[in-house]
């Protein structure tokens, strides 16, 4: 829920175009840096909670302030990316085959209501939905709905 307060908070100051982060990141970042999950899988760990990176070590957030972020995108962008590192890329192995970047699916065609997340426009659970469908083991289930219900916080629906 923090991430829907900050989405609010930058929706209300005038930055609309920062609180889908990652549209930030896809105009401002992905043509050097590739996609925010590559990215943050193959150059950055976490340490201790603080977001490492292997060129810029533990001062990832100084770094950033200064380089293509904005006071009102660069905790959002430190967050986006830790969770990144923090999860298996199951979306990417099993899912993104047929859907594409995660972003996009979730922008276009999931929401959630009551803390469930529901298919667009079928209005089906996706849990009950990727139990029968993407070949998901029973625990990868989970963890997949995670992080899509994290990226309803970080993105905006088109």
């Amino acid at each position: 829920m923090r991430w829907l307060a900050i989405v609010v908070l930058l929706i209300g100051s005038g930055a609309a175009s920062a609180a889908d982060i990652h549209l930030y990141w896809e105009n401002h970042c992905l043509e050097c840096h590739g996609h925010a999950g590559a990215f943050a899988r193959d150059r950055l760990t976490v340490e201790g909670g603080v977001l490492v990176s292997d060129r810029w070590g533990s001062g990832l957030d100084r770094f950033l302030a200064n380089h293509h972020t904005t006071p009102a995108t660069l905790e959002p962008i430190i967050a986006m990316l830790t969770a990144q590192v923090e999860s298996p890329p199951l979306y990417a192995e099993h899912c993104s085959g047929c859907h594409g970047i995660a972003a996009d699916l979730v922008r276009d065609s999931v929401e959630r209501r009551d803390d469930v997340l529901y298919g667009r426009p079928s209005g089906r659970p996706l849990a009950r939905f990727l139990a029968r469908h993407g070949g998901l083991a029973s625990d990868e289930i989970p963890v997949v709905l995670e992080s899509l219900d994290r990226l309803v916080d970080e993105t905006v629906r088109r």
